[in-house]
């Protein structure tokens, strides 16, 4: 996703002055897999900093709720140094089923890990140490099917999306049009993306977005309606 990408939980651990040094780079900064292509997808991170970087490689549910612990991602390597103007590449491979009853959804967390400092000038410095947590969606063909439940005007204080489909679905492909003093609003599946932290709806999941955040009322969604972008 260019500017609106999704890294999410940035982590500064503080470790004893200030490094201005910068993250490195990282794309794409959300992984697709369709199995019937390639059971592959292929992370490229480039160093913008001046000095080493040691990284570290793990998945995690994208659903806390997930009661299951089997993790049929594959990450090579799973750590890696990446040096001053360095570009490498990170594979990311699905070890489970190759045909599957519903998408399934995981975070690719990549951990920046402290190198030890040596010498009583660095003793006194800061490291700023980042964590980035990128979504990863195995695709399990079909379509999602996305209900929009606009909050009724006796005081409901969220509006509801549901996806009843086999594929997970990406906020950003979405949109909500309704009528107001203002003409034509339309609230973008971005920004939705955004209040929520996160970048989709997974198969059987419904996510509620407060009103307080959207800054309309209740009686100002009514005849709301959901679309899916061209």
């Amino acid at each position: 996703m260019p500017v609106r990408n999704f890294f999410y939980a940035v982590t500064i651990l503080v470790m004893a002055s200030i490094s201005t040094t910068l993250a490195q780079s990282v794309t794409p900064t959300r992984l697709q897999l369709n199995l019937d292509e390639s059971p592959h997808a292929v992370l490229t991170l480039s160093s913008t900093k001046a000095v080493e970087v040691p990284l570290e490689f793990s998945i995690a549910h994208y659903s806390a709720a997930s009661g299951s612990l089997e993790m049929p991602l594959e990450i090579l390597p799973p750590q890696l140094l990446l040096r001053p103007g360095e570009t490498r590449q990170v594979t990311v491979t699905w070890r489970g089923e190759r045909q599957l009853l519903r998408s399934a959804s995981y975070y690719l967390a990549i951990d920046e890990l402290p190198l030890t400092i040596a010498g009583s000038e660095s003793e006194a410095e800061i490291q700023l140490l980042t964590s980035w947590r990128l979504p990863v969606h195995v695709e399990a063909g079909g379509n999602p099917d996305v209900g929009f439940f606009p909050p009724y005007v006796d005081g409901s204080a969220s509006l509801e999306l549901r996806n009843t489909g086999r594929q997970y679905a990406l906020l950003s492909d979405y949109e909500i049009g309704m009528e107001s003093n203002r003409g034509h609003v339309v609230f973008d599946g971005l920004d939705i993306a955004r209040l929520l932290n996160r970048d989709a709806i997974l198969p059987g999941q419904t996510v509620s977005i407060p009103l307080r955040l959207i800054g309309i009322e209740a009686a100002g969604l009514q005849g709301a309606r959901l679309h899916r972008k061209e």
